[in-house]
């Protein structure tokens, strides 16, 4: 099952409190993740001066369904509580409502709704999107990575830490030959030899974010990172169902054209985005060329 990362960067943290930021750490995201219907593995963190990390093994690649009770106003009630009841329930008609006999107090609408759980491809449709946009605006993040993508409550998807991000100028020239920004495990194979980047980088990024949700492991894997940064430019990730056959085909084909190492024969976000939306909804047409055109 996938792995999760969260690092959290912060000013200096005295020595006599960075084991008890660690625990805080911790103990509120696995208590949050559980209250939230996650099952999970065993959860270790970790504290230096300025950061935080937490690694969360045995976390589900798809969220749990979640059943949603709101309590309404009783049966009769004024009009204008009744269409308060159902605008912040989220009904059309008060039909979609439940009705609750209650002798004492009298009986009173009750909304039920399910909201399923998302699958992996799901959320790196909406990552995908949100990189798009940015690189409309002329945005490059440098380090996309899971611990910098955040799931509300609501399943909406959200980029954090743009620390990294460029412009990207007119030769599209995002960084000076020699730069490494970035986190080697997600960085493309440009980024790893400090060649210019851009926009094709970020996708190589999502295609690691992808791999990682599918087969638990990062593309790549070295004992030191100077050797990871050699193996990117030089090889190939291992393909995701050579760690699990179960994994679709077509996705794994989506990571591996993602992954490309020239940076010419990866697709843009929003194609990323059209093709990973086609696969989970194969009669809905999208803008994008289609799996056909992988």
């Amino acid at each position: 099952m996938p792995e999760l990362l969260l690092e959290l960067f912060s000013e200096e943290i005295p020595a006599r409190l960075q084991a008890r930021a660690a625990d805080d750490l911790r103990r509120l995201v696995t208590d949050g993740m559980k209250a939230r219907g996650l099952e999970i593995g065993e959860a270790e963190s970790f504290a230096t001066p300025q950061r935080l990390a937490l690694v969360i093994d045995d976390v589900p690649a798809k969220s749990p369904a979640v059943s949603e009770e709101r309590k309404g106003p009783r049966v009769g009630a004024p009009e204008a509580a009744v269409k308060g009841f159902l605008k912040a329930a989220g009904l059309a008609a008060l039909s979609e409502a439940d009705v609750v006999k209650d002798e004492k107090k009298g009986d009173y609408y009750v909304a039920r709704t399910k909201k399923p759980g998302r699958k992996a491809a799901e959320l790196l449709v909406t990552l995908s999107q949100a990189v798009e946009y940015a690189h409309q605006q002329g945005i490059v993040h440098r380090d996309l990575k899971p611990s910098n993508v955040l799931v509300t409550e609501n399943g909406d998807c959200k980029i954090s830490d743009f620390g990294l991000a460029k412009l990207i100028e007119a030769d599209s020239k995002v960084t000076r030959t020699g730069e490494l920004p970035g986190t080697p495990s997600y960085m493309a194979p440009e980024q790893a030899s400090g060649n210019p980047i851009g926009p094709w980088t970020d996708v190589y990024a999502l295609g690691a974010i992808l791999y990682r949700c599918l087969t638990g492991e990062p593309p790549h894997t070295a004992p030191t990172m100077l050797a990871l940064l050699v193996l990117k430019q030089r090889q190939d990730a291992v393909p995701a169902r050579a760690h699990d056959p179960e994994i679709p085909a077509t996705l794994e084909r989506l990571c591996q054209h993602a992954m490309a190492r020239l940076p010419a024969a990866r697709p843009d976000a929003e194609t990323l985005a059209n093709k990973l939306e086609m696969w989970l909804n194969p009669r809905r047409r999208t803008r994008g060329r289609g799996l056909a055109a992988m």
